[in-house]
């Protein structure tokens, strides 16, 4: 009896530990396939409008490369003018940068690596609301 006890506890430890061994090597080839893929280097560039207050606009850029090399980002107008410019050293960046409204109608963000360039354009139409006020003043 006591053998038949430790024989099915034995069996059960194995079947635990294949269990957490098996659960443990699907991440592990997951993070594998996920540097394979970014490992290409190729940089990517999400520009995202996040709003405005009073004579600015307000973007948020997400920047990758493949490694940490020295890129750069740039930003001009649709005459060609440099608005910002910056060196970047990170893989993974994110930056949060303010433009006059007045500076451009078309903005254009260029994010350069050794392995590729990245260029977003954005255009910008700003509409201005008329408000009407309408007030009772009536007397009584």
């Amino acid at each position: 009896m006591k053998s038949q006890m430790k024989f099915s506890a034995i069996t059960a430890f194995v079947t635990i530990l294949l269990l957490v061994a098996t659960s443990s090597l699907q991440p592990l080839s997951a993070q594998r396939s996920a540097i394979a893929v970014n490992g290409e280097g190729k940089p990517e560039l999400q520009v995202k409008f996040i709003g405005s207050t009073g004579d600015y606009l307000f973007f948020e850029l997400v920047m990758q490369q493949g490694d940490d090399s020295r890129s750069s980002l740039r930003i001009r107008n649709e005459n060609g003018s440099e608005l910002y410019s910056e060196s970047v050293f990170l893989r993974n960046s994110v930056r949060k940068l303010k433009i006059a409204k007045d500076e451009a109608e078309k903005i254009e963000f260029v994010y350069n690596t050794s392995r590729g360039e990245v260029r977003k354009m954005v255009e910008i139409k700003i509409k201005l609301q008329e408000a009407i006020e309408v007030k009772d003043i009536t007397k009584l």
